[in-house]
């Protein structure tokens, strides 16, 4: 038993220092200056190494924000206060994702269009997408148990369509089409609409 452990731990500490590598490379250079020699160099791995885990550049991206998004989810709802109003709760969510993604707005670009045009099987970040989307369901569904939305709301439809408005805010901002000085009132007026319809009671 303790001989595949140790391979597991090997496994998992060569991909922490080949995204580690990976995600000092891109913001130090770029993400097209950045090549895949310079990452197994930087991680002490071989070359073919980094292909096992990242078969592409896009797929290496992905697993730099995969570690990031993952911890923020973790964080984001975490930090939500229970009395907190539903619009005031999302916002706080989902700003912390748009301060992420504000630190590198070249590479949340690249990042953030991989994922909506790469083939499906190149994309490496549905463990933080799947916990966004189950956090975000579950703290629907308590507020369904409050009483604040009705009783026989579909929590998955609407927690799809809070996600869809963030992701066009976020969209909309990263290609050039709203000012960042916009950006946190335009995502805060959409989920206040959107919600009005699904709130029992309008809120503060």
């Amino acid at each position: 038993m303790d001989r595949p452990n140790r391979r597991q731990r090997g496994q998992r500490d060569k991909q922490q220092r080949i995204v580690r590598a990976a995600a000092e490379l891109f913001r130090a250079q770029g993400f097209d200056a950045t090549t895949t020699d310079q990452v197994a160099e930087r991680a002490d791995v071989a070359k073919g190494t980094v292909f096992r885990y990242a078969p592409t550049k896009a797929h290496l991206l992905a697993l730099v924000y995969e570690e990031d998004l993952g911890r923020l989810v973790e964080q984001a709802f975490a930090a939500i206060p229970p009395d907190a109003p539903v619009v005031d709760a999302l916002v706080g969510v989902f700003t912390r994702f748009y301060q992420l993604y504000e630190q590198n707005p070249e590479l949340a670009r690249r990042f953030v269009r991989d994922q909506l045009f790469i083939a499906p099987h190149q994309i490496a970040v549905p463990g933080a997408l799947q916990s966004l989307m189950r956090e975000l369901t579950l703290l629907i569904q308590r507020w369904q148990a409050a009483g604040r939305v009705a009783a026989d709301m579909d929590t998955y439809l609407a927690a799809q369509g809070t996600f869809a408005l963030y992701f066009l805010v976020l969209v909309s901002w990263l290609s050039g089409q709203l000012p960042l000085a916009q950006r946190d009132q335009r995502l805060r007026a959409s989920l206040a609409l959107f919600w009005r319809g699904l709130l029992l009671q309008p809120e503060a």
